[in-house]
């Protein structure tokens, strides 16, 4: 069976967040609404009132890929591209489980998707709101909070790992917009899973508006 190079538990748990906030932002009632029980009975909890998310347009990120495999793209900001756990309410941030401070970012193109995410276990101290630099750990590499991992996926199902440590840089990380840019370095696997001589750089920047009712 064919495995993904990157770790992927937060990942996943970031995509279902996602997907539970813009389920929200889609469906949810006004907030202090009460929640239907079967029956017709009304909850007597009080209801989280969930984000709701920036429409689309409200930022973008751009991706191009040399060597081995070449595409380039726009990808505009709509209610998948960003999780920033600053942004969320605290209610929110416990409704979801969140411990720390992370992000998860998703890059859509017709040829390949990125996403990139902090690691289990990142602290505030770690990743703060505020410009800095940071690692893109190599496959196979020792995982630790702190670091930003990325995952990288081609629409036509080829296999590839990322090579070689990277970088993902924040240029502005504050209560409106979360801004940087990333590269790393990827190999194509063969039918065997492993490495082949195809390789390729991934560069990208984004600039991604505020996803919350919470934006000063």
């Amino acid at each position: 069976m064919r495995r993904r190079s990157a770790p992927v538990s937060f990942l996943f748990a970031g995509a279902v967040a996602l997907s539970m906030l813009a389920a929200a932002c889609s469906s949810s009632s006004a907030p202090g609404a009460v929640s239907s029980q079967p029956g017709g009975q009304a909850a007597s909890q009080p209801v989280v009132s969930l984000p709701s998310m920036a429409a689309v347009g409200g930022g973008s990120c751009k991706v191009t890929i040399s060597g081995g495999l070449t595409a380039s793209w726009e990808s505009k900001q709509d209610q998948a591209s960003l999780l920033v756990s600053y942004w969320l309410s605290p209610a929110a941030h416990a409704a979801l489980g969140g411990s720390g401070e992370n992000f998860l970012m998703n890059c859509q193109g017709t040829a390949a998707s990125i996403s990139l995410y902090t690691n289990n276990g990142t602290s505030a101290a770690m990743f703060p709101e505020a410009a800095g630099s940071y690692v893109i750990p190599a496959h196979g590499d020792d995982i630790q909070p702190g670091t930003v991992s990325a995952l990288f996926t081609t629409k036509d199902d080829s296999l590839w790992n990322i090579s070689e440590p990277g970088t993902f840089g924040v240029t502005a990380l504050d209560s409106k917009h979360f801004a940087g840019t990333f590269q790393f370095n990827v190999v194509k696997l063969g039918d065997d899973l492993k490495p082949t001589t195809t390789t390729a750089t991934v560069s990208g920047t984004f600039d991604l508006a505020c996803t919350t009712n919470s934006c000063k």
